[in-house]
């Protein structure tokens, strides 16, 4: 028999509630102030349990018929030349940008 603890009760329950919550992992801890990489860690745990709650990925396709074509960045000093556009969003890469702070912004901008 496998001893289970505090923390691992904790989250199984907080868990539980992200599965039923119909949130996207990085919205249910904003709302709940709980850390998303730590949660990430424990939702691997807890993952075989919920087998029908797996962020299914999902191929769609886009039509570029009408896509206009970007203008090239001019390289500056520390411009990796790397731009992320979205709509009106966009995000320009330096070249020693910090990935960690990165996987912060993509996270904030997730659209479920």
């Amino acid at each position: 028999m496998v001893k289970r603890g505090v923390a691992w009760n904790r989250w199984k329950h907080r868990l539980s509630r992200y599965w039923n919550s119909g949130l996207s992992l990085s919205e249910y801890c904003r709302q709940h102030n709980f850390n998303l990489k730590t949660a990430s860690k424990w939702r691997l745990r807890f993952q075989s349990e919920h087998p029908g709650h797996e962020d299914a990925l999902e191929i769609v396709p886009v039509d570029l018929s009408s896509a206009v074509p970007l203008s090239p960045l001019p390289l500056h000093g520390g411009d990796s030349g790397i731009r992320l556009e979205l709509g009106a969003v966009g995000v320009r890469l330096s070249r020693d940008f910090d990935a960690a702070t990165l996987c912060r912004v993509l996270s904030m901008l997730e659209v479920r």
